[in-house]
C-alpha cells in the first residue's frame, strides 16, 4: 500500500509540473538549447522549418491590389523584401512570394527566394531568387529561360530585326539581354553611350572612350582625308574623307591645296603653339590659309590657289554676296533663300582649303557636335572690312525635311558656324564677343592698312588670356620703326558646333576655311577636334568651351 501512494504521488507531481512543450518563455534564454521562444505565443517551441508556407500567394493578392506585376522580361533583380510587420519565430524561414510569371517558377533555373525570421522576430530579406536569363550561345543543357526547354533559343538570330546576329556581331538581340534598352539600338551600327553601363557598339567593351587618332601618322599627310578626318575624332559610321579647294579651281590655280615642305595647309599635330593642346585624344585636325604652323601678313602667306565657294551655300545668300555681319552695321537675312546666284557667277577666294566628310550616322545617335579654334591676323584691325577671313562648316542631312515641325531645326543655308544671330564664323563676327584669345591692352592700338584702329566696333571687349596664343604666330608682337608699333592677333577659343541629323543616313561634312576679298596676305586658320554623338536632339549653333 505504501508503494502504491508513492507511485501516485510522483504521477501527480510530474503532471503538475510544466510541460517542455508549453514552457512560458520571454526571450531565447527561457527555453533549453534545441528550442526558441515564440514571442507571438510567449512559449518554448522546437525549431521548424516551413519549407511550404503558404504566404505565396497571400503576397501576391497584396501586390495585384497595388500594382500590376511585372512580366518575366522585366524581371532581372531579386524582388523586394518581405518586412512584415507580423512577429515570426526567430530561426524559422518561408518561401517568399515569387515575382512573376507563374508559369515560370520552378521551371528550369527558376525558383522563388528564401526569406529567415531573425532574432527581432521579423522576416529578413528575401534571398536566392533566380529569374529568367538568355540561353547561352553554346548548348548546355540548361533551361536557362525557364520555358520548360534547355537549348532552345538559336544562337544565330536576329530577333531585333537590326540587321546582325546573336552570338555573333550582336551585344544584346533580345530584351533579356540588355534590360532597360531596346535591342535594336544596340549594335555594330551604334556609338558607344558614356556611362550607361551597355556595350552599345558591341566591340566587346563597354562605355570606353572611343578614339581612332592612333593609327594616324603626321606625316604622310598629303592629299590624305582620312587622316584629317580621323585626328578629329569622326570614328564611329566613318566612311570617307577627301581634301579640296572650296570650289571650281580659277583659271591659273593650282587644283588642290598647298602641301610642300615649305607650306601647308592642313595638317594634324599634338599641339599647337606652346600650349592649345586637343580638345580630346592626342591629335587635332588644322586647316590654314596659309603654312599652317607660321602664318604671314605679307606675301609669303600666297599659297597660289583660288576658287569658287560651295556653291549649294553661296546660292542661299542673297543677291549671292557673302553674308555680312550685323555687328558691322550690315543687315543679316533671315530668310531661307535659294538660287541666288542663278544669272550670276559665284564669287572667288583665296588660299581655299576643304576637307570634305560622308559619315553613316549611327542608328542610336540623333545628333552630333565638334569643337573648333578660329584664329585670324586679319583681327582686330580688319575687323568689319572687306577683308573678312571665313571659317564655313556645311551638313547635308535630311533632317529638316524628315522634321518639318521641329524647333531644332539645323541652319537652313547648312553652314553649323554660325552664332545665335545667324552670323557667320569670320572676322567681322568679332565685334559680338566671338574673339576671346587676345591681348587687350593692346587690342585697341591694333591697325590695319586702312588706318582703322582696334575696337572701333568692340571687338576688343572679350580679349583675354593671350598667353594661349604664344608660339602659334598669332599672338602680338611688336614692329615698325624702332619696333614702337605693337600687333596683336588674336582667336576665338574652343567652342563647340552641334548640328542634328536622321538614324542611320548618309551624311556630308564640309569644313573650309579661305583668305576672304582678293588677297593672298593676313593668314587665318581652325582647328578641328572632338567629334562626338548624341542619342537626343541638340539645339543647333555654337556655344563656347
Amino acid at each position: 500500500m505504501k508503494y502504491v501512494f508513492l507511485i501516485l504521488f510522483f504521477i501527480g507531481v510530474v503532471s503538475c509540473a510544466p510541460s517542455e512543450d508549453n514552457l512560458e518563455c520571454e526571450s531565447n534564454e527561457d527555453c533549453p538549447s534545441e528550442k526558441v521562444c515564440n514571442l507571438s505565443l510567449n512559449i518554448c517551441e522546437n525549431i521548424a522549418e516551413v519549407s511550404d508556407y503558404d504566404q505565396a500567394s497571400e503576397d501576391l493578392d497584396v501586390v495585384a491590389d497595388n500594382e500590376s506585376l511585372p512580366d518575366a522580361d522585366a524581371v532581372s533583380e531579386t524582388p523586394d523584401i518581405d518586412n512584415s510587420d507580423e512577429p515570426c519565430t526567430p530561426g524559422t524561414t518561408k518561401k517568399c512570394a515569387w515575382i512573376g510569371s507563374e508559369e515560370l517558377e520552378n521551371v528550369g533555373i527558376c525558383k522563388a527566394g528564401t526569406s529567415v525570421c531573425g532574432a527581432d522576430a521579423r522576416w529578413t530579406e528575401c534571398t536566392g531568387q533566380v529569374n529568367p536569363e538568355p540561353e547561352a550561345c553554346t548548348a548546355d543543357d540548361i533551361d536557362s529561360d525557364c520555358n520548360g526547354e534547355a537549348d532552345n533559343l538559336p544562337a544565330h538570330t536576329d530577333a531585333d530585326g537590326d540587321g546582325f546576329l546573336r552570338c555573333e556581331d550582336d551585344a544584346c538581340d533580345i530584351s533579356e539581354e540588355c534590360p532597360g534598352f531596346d535591342p535594336a539600338m544596340i549594335n555594330p551600327n551604334a556609338f558607344e553611350v558614356a556611362d550607361n553601363g551597355i556595350d552599345d557598339n558591341s566591340n566587346g567593351e563597354i562605355d570606353e572612350v572611343v578614339t581612332c587618332d592612333s593609327s594616324v601618322s603626321m606625316t604622310g599627310l598629303e592629299g590624305n582625308g582620312e587622316y584629317l578626318a580621323k585626328a578629329m575624332d569622326i570614328c564611329e559610321g566613318y566612311v570617307s574623307a577627301t581634301i579640296s579647294l572650296a570650289g571650281e579651281a580659277d583659271s591659273g590655280s593650282a587644283s588642290m591645296p598647298k602641301f610642300d615642305s615649305s607650306s601647308k595647309s592642313y595638317a594634324v599635330a599634338n599641339k599647337f603653339g606652346n600650349s592649345i593642346m586637343p580638345a580630346r585624344s592626342s591629335l587635332m585636325t588644322i586647316l590654314s590659309s596659309g603654312d599652317y604652323d607660321s602664318p604671314t601678313s605679307d606675301s609669303s602667306g600666297d599659297l597660289g590657289t583660288a576658287s569658287k565657294v560651295p556653291s549649294d551655300w553661296m546660292n542661299r545668300q542673297k543677291n549671292c554676296e557673302f553674308p555680312g555681319s550685323e555687328a558691322c552695321g550690315e543687315t543679316i537675312s533671315t530668310e531661307e533663300l535659294d538660287n541666288q546666284c542663278t544669272g550670276t557667277d559665284a564669287p572667288s577666294v583665296q588660299d581655299p582649303v576643304m576637307l570634305t566628310v560622308k559619315v553613316k550616322v549611327p542608328i542610336n545617335a540623333n545628333a552630333f557636335s565638334f569643337d573648333f579654334y578660329f584664329l585670324s591676323i586679319e583681327f582686330p584691325g580688319y575687323v568689319c572690312s572687306a577683308f573678312n577671313d571665313f571659317f564655313i562648316a556645311l551638313l547635308d542631312s535630311t533632317f529638316n525635311d524628315v522634321n518639318p515641325d521641329s524647333d531644332k531645326k539645323n541652319n537652313w543655308d547648312k553652314n553649323m558656324a554660325v552664332d545665335d544671330k545667324g552670323n557667320p564664323m569670320g572676322v567681322n563676327i568679332a565685334p559680338n564677343g566671338i574673339f576671346r584669345r587676345c591681348n587687350k591692352d593692346v587690342c585697341s592700338g591694333s591697325a590695319g592698312i586702312i588706318g582703322v584702329g582696334g575696337n572701333t566696333h568692340g571687338e576688343c571687349n572679350a580679349c583675354e588670356k593671350p598667353e594661349e596664343l604664344k608660339g602659334t604666330g598669332f599672338e602680338s608682337e611688336t614692329g615698325g620703326l624702332f619696333g614702337m608699333d605693337t600687333i596683336n592677333y588674336g582667336g576665338t577659343g574652343w567652342f563647340s558646333a552641334s548640328g542634328n541629323v536622321v538614324p542611320g543616313e548618309e551624311i556630308t561634312l564640309r569644313f573650309a576655311i579661305w583668305d576672304g576679298g582678293t588677297d593672298h596676305i593676313f593668314d587665318s586658320t581652325v582647328l578641328l577636334d572632338n567629334f562626338k554623338w548624341y542619342e537626343k536632339e541638340v539645339e543647333p549653333g555654337i556655344s563656347p568651351k
